[in-house]
């Protein structure tokens, strides 16, 4: 989680600094739920970060009626992550670890 949330701030910093005005850089993830707790690690290390996070209802991005080869026992979910240049830690530098044992 944490790579990929770090990664994410740098990348849409750099465009933040380019064109303020510009529209957003935009994260469209898409994944099953297999743990909540990934889920809400992720959501949680996004907003510390910086970054808004909101969920987009499968109803919005799977078809209806579900085609078959679109099947999963589990919860589709599709999450779209911004930059929130009026959060207080969003210009904070991105350190990225060395050491991959302190990866969440």
């Amino acid at each position: 989680v944490k790579p990929l949330v770090q990664t994410t701030k740098r990348l849409m910093q750099l465009r933040h600094a380019a064109d303020p005005e510009g529209p957003p850089l935009v994260l469209h993830l898409g994944y099953v739920v297999r743990a909540l707790n990934n889920h809400r690690l992720f959501v949680n290390a996004c907003s510390e970060a910086g970054l808004r996070v909101a969920e987009v209802p499968d109803t919005a991005f799977v078809p209806h009626p579900r085609p078959e080869h679109v099947a999963s026992n589990n919860e589709l979910q599709l999450l779209t992550v911004t930059f929130d240049a009026a959060h207080p830690r969003a210009h904070e530098p991105v350190v990225f670890d060395e050491d991959s044992a302190s990866l969440e």
